[in-house]
Formats: structure tokens, C-alpha cells, sequence
């Protein structure tokens, strides 16, 4: 199947037409023109240097260059794959009470024209579900047959009136049974057959009770029974009010015996026909119509199968008469029929330059139709949306306690970032390992300590560089040190220096993990608020400011050097001469890294360099 997918840009070719009939009429004129002053023998002396097959050659070249951008412009397509989509939703039938007691202004404006109004909201609210509407008052027709086409709903809706109902009274039955009738017709017209495949069906009915017929109920159970759920909205007052009639409103509806006609909401009805059928009612007041409570109702219902949409997946052609297009227009360039002296020097300039302007044209164009290519991959934009939380995470001013430990500042683009990561998994496998590692880090920023080592585990046994195997381990490590597992974050931290022995990074995480696993155990509590600061991960994105992390770990010394000082004063009396030589000797070390430690921090106090320059200077040991 062959289609424009903007047919209406096929209008423009009538500029061909005119343009052509345009140079005829001048070519024409121009010939008469010179023909009056010169004789022909004459006149072909003087025009021998121009070529009027040249000249017609161009024009044409142009006509047919605009006709190949008008037919891209239309967009060419041919009919692809079909694609078949069911779509789920309820059978919505409205009855709507039109009597004239509707007219009554208990509920402002009136009964009726405020019912009109909360359907049309209710119908707005509506996703895949078919509505139909029926009118009723002594009798009942189908003002609109059930559909999809929320417009033309709601259009009939605002062109219900009292007046369309020359049979008065309120025969609720009347209207049960014919929503019935016609949601049934549809249902045979779609052979459904299969009880299980059967649509669900809901009866909605908006009227003031004041039924003259006593077999509702008995109506509302047998339609139950089919399967059909009967929701009841009941309007107006139960105190009574007056009905209104001419165009003023000051004139009441009178008895034969010149009373005033007093209309009053009947709940008994509309309650029994709700509890007849499964269904609810709801009293509706200038507050609240109620139609809120039924859309609740109806939501909650099992939605089944009502329709079937094809969907044609076309192919577009565009891109062909757009480089046909443009081929012309290059052709009808080289072409000449100026002076010779012109001519003789463009002719050498095209000679010189016109296979560089021939390749830089096709190369335009096959950059324009690779297009795609240049565009940033998955992996780039989950790294953009990492480094955005990164850089908040950064400028934070979160301090850890015992009720916040973690500092939470960017979590929606890390969630954000991590979702890319998976999607480009699955469809860039060329950087597989990349996106993995990438994975890794943005579980770490949402505290999903426990899934990193497994992830890592896989990672590492796909990769071959020492140096990314290492920073991996330093990964797992800062995620075990999280969850307080000190004798695994050894072990990783062990790794690491394996493969990188000049990393100071995981020195002093190993030192620490070392103080921590003899103070807890290789399983014990404490220390928890201050690692995220204290372990520097290896991150992808923008990491946390130097001169925090090394602040924080300098407190985190201090402090657990005097927990340590305390625990020795305790304790003395009952270590060996051997133990003791051991925790001095890891005293002097870690005494030494606060000293280096110190130095680092004043020199960033020194240098007061804006944000973005700092981060620049980062050494980011993963990318």
C-alpha cells in the first residue's frame, strides 16, 4: 500500500505549472523582442555564444529539483508491518431522568443542567471505557449508542433538555431495560459468545426517584442476574421544592386543583435498585454530584477486552527525492551559458575545484541520513543524568547521624541514571563492561549495598585489565564496609593493592577496615554514619569534594584513635608485650596518614578555586 503521508503538500506542484508557463511567455516575448530590431541572419550572429538548449536544459533541471522537494515534503510511504492492539475498558450506559420535575432548583442551576455538567467531567475522566446515553422520563429512547468517541459524547449530552420527552412521568424500568437492549445488540455484533469474554456492563442513573412504576427493583435484579451492575445517583432534596416553568422561573407546575406541584428525591427506589443489582448509591448535593464515587466503583471493576485497533507501522521514502533533489540542483550548477570570458573562468574553476564541492556535497548528505550515529548514546545520557546527582550530592550540606546515615541528595537521577544503565545493557553490548561498572556505582548511591558484590563478581570475570579489575574490588570493598562487613572490605581493599600497589586510597581503607574489624569484629556495628564519607568510591560521575572526604576521615580518626586510647587504658593489664607492639605500630601508621591527611586539608584551605575548576582538577581513577 502506497501512500503521502502529507498529501496536501502535493498542492504546491501547481507552482511547476506556473513557473513553466511563466519562461514560455518570456522566452516568447524576448524572441519577438529582438526579432523587431535585427534580422534573424543578424540576430544569430550576435546570440551564437548563448545556447537556448542550455538555458532550457537548466530551467527544467530546477522544475524538477522543486518537484522532488515538494514530493519529500509530502513524505512517500508504503505500508509496513500491521500491528493488532486490544483494548480494555467497561460498558458505560447513562440514564438520564428528563422529566420535568428535573427542573427543580434544589441543586443550583437545576437538577438537570447540574447532572449535565458532572457527566460531561465524568466522561473526561474515562480511559478506554465505551459510554452510551439514554434519555427517559414516561418513556425511553437511546440518544447515543455506545461508543469511544468522547466528543460526540459529551456533545449529546449538552443538547439534553425536558422538552425532548413529550411522554411525562419517570419510568425507571423503562430505561433499565432498554441500556440493556442496546448494550446487548452491540455485544452480538461482536459474536461474543463466551460468557468469560463478555464485557463488563454498568447501568448508571441519574433521577430524582419519584418512579410511577413499582417494578424497578424487580427489573434491577433480573438485569443482575445477566451481569449487569446498576449504580444509582439520587437528585434533588428529600425536604421537596417546587418546579419551575416558563422562561422567568416564577411561575410553579400546578395541580388540576390549582396546588403547587412539590417534587421531593425518593432514596427508597434508587436504594433498592442499587442493592437489587450489586451496585451503589449516592446522594448528590450542590457539594458533590457524586459521579466521583461511581468512577471509584467502576475503576475497581475487572476491565475486559471491548475492542481490537489494527495499527499499519508505515515506512518512509522521503529521504530519496530529497537526494534527487539535491543532485539536480548540483547538475544545473555546472551548467553554463554566460559570455565566454565568464565562461572561460568559471569553467576553470569548476574544472579545479568541483570534485571538492561534489564530495563535500555527498558528504552533507550522508552525514544528514546518518544522523543517528552522532546522536549521544544510552550510555552517555545515563553518565549526563548520574553526573547532575553526582553534582548535587557534591554541594550538599548533609551530616550523618544514627536516624539519617545516608545522605539522599540526588536520589531521583541516580534512580534515573540506573534505569538508562539497564536499557543499555540490553541494546549497546559494545560497551557492556562500561555499563556494568556504571550499574555498580549508581547502586552504591542508592544504598543497594547487598547487590553490588554479586554484580561485581560477574563484571570482574568478564574483564582483563588489572587496572579496572582493581577498581572494581575497591567498589566492593566501599560497599562491605557499608553493610559492616570489615573482613570481606579487607579482603577487597587486598585485591586492589594486588593489581595497584600505589593506591593510597586503598591503603588507607584497608588500615581502617583493619581498626574497625579489631575493634566490632568482622561483623560488628558501629562507624556506620561517617562511611560514606570515610570510603571514596570509584565512581563514573563527578565524586564528592576532596576536602570534604578528607575532613571526614580525619574526624573519623580522631575519634576512633581515643575510642582506642580507652580501650588500651582498660585493657593493658591483660595484652601481651606482643600486642602491644602491634597496635603501636598501627598507631604510628594511621598517625602518619592524619599527618598527610592535615597537609592535604590546608593546602585545599589555601586554594579557594570555584567548583567547577575543582572538579576539573579531580584525578577520577574509573574514568
Amino acid at each position: 500500500m502506497f501512500r503521502f503521508e502529507n498529501q496536501s503538500f502535493l498542492y504546491w506542484l501547481i507552482l511547476i505549472v506556473v513557473f513553466t508557463a511563466a519562461y514560455v511567455f518570456l522566452q516568447i516575448r524576448d524572441r519577438r523582442r529582438m526579432e523587431r530590431y535585427c534580422e534573424k541572419g543578424l540576430l544569430a550572429k550576435l546570440t551564437a555564444t548563448t545556447s537556448r538548449g542550455m538555458q532550457n536544459c537548466k530551467f527544467a533541471l530546477l522544475m524538477l529539483a522543486l518537484a522532488c522537494f515538494i514530493i519529500a515534503a509530502a513524505n512517500p510511504q508504503t505500508a509496513g508491518k500491521v500491528e493488532k492492539v486490544k483494548r480494555k475498558g467497561i460498558d458505560i450506559m447513562l440514564c438520564l431522568d428528563v422529566s420535568n420535575s428535573m427542573l427543580a432548583t434544589d441543586i443550583q442551576p437545576n437538577r438537570i443542567d447540574a447532572c449535565k455538567m458532572a457527566i460531561n467531567r465524568f466522561i473526561d475522566k474515562l480511559e478506554g471505557d465505551r459510554v452510551g446515553l439514554i434519555v427517559f422520563a414516561g418513556k425511553s429512547f437511546v440518544q447515543l449508542p455506545i461508543t469511544t468517541d468522547y466528543a460526540a459524547a459529551k456533545m449529546f449530552v449538552n443538547q439534553i433538555n425536558t422538552q425532548m420527552m413529550p411522554t411525562q412521568g419517570t419510568d425507571i424500568s423503562a430505561a433499565m431495560e432498554t441500556a440493556a437492549a442496546s448494550m446487548l445488540q452491540e455485544t452480538d455484533n461482536e459474536e461474543e459468545t463466551d460468557a468469560k469474554s463478555r464485557p463488563s456492563r454498568v447501568i448508571l442513573i441519574a433521577s430524582d426517584g419519584e418512579d410511577h412504576f413499582p417494578e424497578s427493583a424487580q427489573t434491577a435484579a433480573e438485569l443482575s442476574r445477566e451481569g449487569f451492575v446498576i449504580h444509582t445517583i439520587g437528585i434533588g432534596s428529600t425536604r421537596g421544592v417546587p418546579i419551575p416553568i416558563g422562561n422567568n422561573g416564577k411561575q410553579f407546575k400546578k395541580d388540576q386543583a390549582g396546588n403547587t406541584v412539590i417534587t421531593r428525591l425518593n432514596e427508597t427506589t434508587l436504594k433498592e435498585i442499587a442493592n437489587a443489582s450489586n451496585g451503589v448509591y449516592v446522594h448528590a448535593t450542590n457539594a458533590s454530584m457524586g459521579f466521583e464515587t461511581i468512577l471509584n466503583e467502576i475503576n475497581a471493576m475487572e476491565k475486559s477486552d471491548i475492542e481490537d485497533i489494527n495499527f499499519t507501522m508505515y515506512n518512509s521514502y522521503y529521504m530519496y527525492p530529497l537526494a534527487i533533489g539535491f543532485v539536480l540542483l548540483f547538475i544545473e550548477s555546472l551548467l553554463f551559458t554566460t559570455n565566454p570570458k565568464i565562461k572561460q573562468l568559471l569553467y576553470r574553476a569548476r574544472k579545479q575545484y568541483k570534485i571538492g564541492i561534489f564530495l563535500l556535497v555527498i558528504g552533507c548528505f550522508a552525514v544528514s541520513c546518518n544522523r543517528d550515529h552522532i546522536r549521544p548514546s544510552m550510555l552517555q545520557k545515563g553518565n549526563a543524568e548520574f553526573s547532575v546527582g553526582d553534582s548535587l550530592r557534591a554541594e550538599s550540606y548533609f551530616v550523618p547521624d544514627s536516624i539519617n546515615p545516608y545522605d539522599t541528595t540526588g536520589q531521583r537521577h541516580f534512580a534515573n541514571a540506573l534505569e538508562i544503565y539497564d536499557s543499555t545493557a540490553l541494546t549497546e553490548m559494545v560497551n557492556c563492561n562500561q555499563t556494568l561498572f556504571n550499574q555498580i556505582d549508581a547502586h552504591y548511591r542508592l544504598n543497594n549495598f547487598d547487590t553490588i558484590p554479586a554484580m561485581a563478581d560477574s563484571l570482574r570475570k568478564m574483564a582483563n585489565e588489572p587496572a579496572f579489575i582493581a577498581n572494581v574490588y575497591y567498589n566492593e570493598g566501599n560497599s562491605y564496609m557499608q553493610q559492616k562487613q570489615y573482613g570481606q572490605a579487607i579482603k577487597a581493599y587486598k585485591e586492589v593493592l594486588k593489581r595497584n600497589p600505589d593506591d593510597m586510597d586503598a591503603r588507607y581503607n584497608l588500615v581502617y577496615a583493619q581498626k574497625m574489624a579489631q575493634t566490632h569484629g568482622d561483623g560488628g556495628g558501629g562507624g556506620q554514619q561517617n562511611q560514606d564519607q570515610q570510603n571514596k568510591d570509584k565512581q563514573q560521575q563527578n565524586p564528592q569534594g576532596q576536602g570534604d572526604k578528607d575532613q571526614q576521615k580525619q574526624q573519623q580518626q580522631n575519634g576512633q584513635g581515643q575510642q582506642q586510647g580507652q580501650q588500651g587504658q582498660q585493657q593493658g593489664e591483660q595484652q601481651s608485650a606482643q600486642q602491644r607492639q602491634q597496635k603501636d605500630a598501627m598507631m604510628r601508621q594511621l598517625d602518619a596518614l592524619q599527618q598527610n591527611e592535615r597537609q592535604t586539608q590546608r593546602k585545599i584551605n589555601l586554594q579557594r578555586v570555584p567548583n567547577e575548576q575543582r572538579d576539573k582538577q579531580k584525578q577520577e581513577k574509573d574514568w
